[in-house]
């Protein structure tokens, strides 16, 4: 059930010398799943800690790597499209 709102945020640079981030961010709605075993020793592999997993439908995901979810800031670890 996607019952949790997310923002994906994207960043893009200005073309200048100083090429300021600029961020932007979408909302779109997410079921929230429980964190697995295998995943969350994957990220701790990987030197990252795992605090949630987001399903999302696939044609709203353009390749954000930051996600805000209830006022905090994550990275994006690791995604993948399920089929069926």
């Amino acid at each position: 059930m996607m019952d949790y709102e997310i923002d994906l945020i994207s960043t893009t640079y200005s073309e200048d010398a100083y090429q300021t981030p600029r961020e932007t961010a979408r909302s779109v709605y997410a079921e929230k799943l429980p964190n697995n075993a295998s995943e969350f020793h994957a990220a701790l592999a990987s030197g990252f800690e795992l605090q949630f997993v987001f399903r999302i439908h696939d044609y709203e995901y353009n390749g954000e790597m930051t996600v805000r979810y209830d006022g905090q800031v994550y990275d994006v670890y690791r995604t993948y499209q399920i089929n069926g």
